[in-house]
């Protein structure tokens, strides 16, 4: 799904197997947000709002903090993202 939803976005930067194991329990519509971000993102760091080459695993880290972290327990709940934990 992350290579499907990265869409002509390389990834041949990106360590597939790290990130398809630790995001093993979220939803197909947090995996597209997650690579959507990380696109922005990796734009906005080239500075022309253009996408100077693939993504790296950088890339997707940044994206999933913000997701994560600054999105709450709220987003991480409408995401699929930790959907098995059973203490909230």
């Amino acid at each position: 799904l992350l290579a499907l939803f990265a869409g002509p976005v390389s990834l041949d930067g990106v360590d597939l197997d790290r990130w398809v194991a630790q995001t093993e329990h979220a939803s197909p519509a947090f995996l597209e947000e997650l690579i959507r971000k990380a696109i922005l993102l990796a734009a906005e760091q080239n500075g022309t709002n253009e996408l100077a080459s693939g993504l790296t695993d950088a890339d997707i880290e940044r994206a999933l903090a913000e997701l994560i972290q600054f999105g709450g327990k709220l987003t991480q709940r409408l995401l699929g993202y930790g959907t098995d934990d059973t203490s909230g």
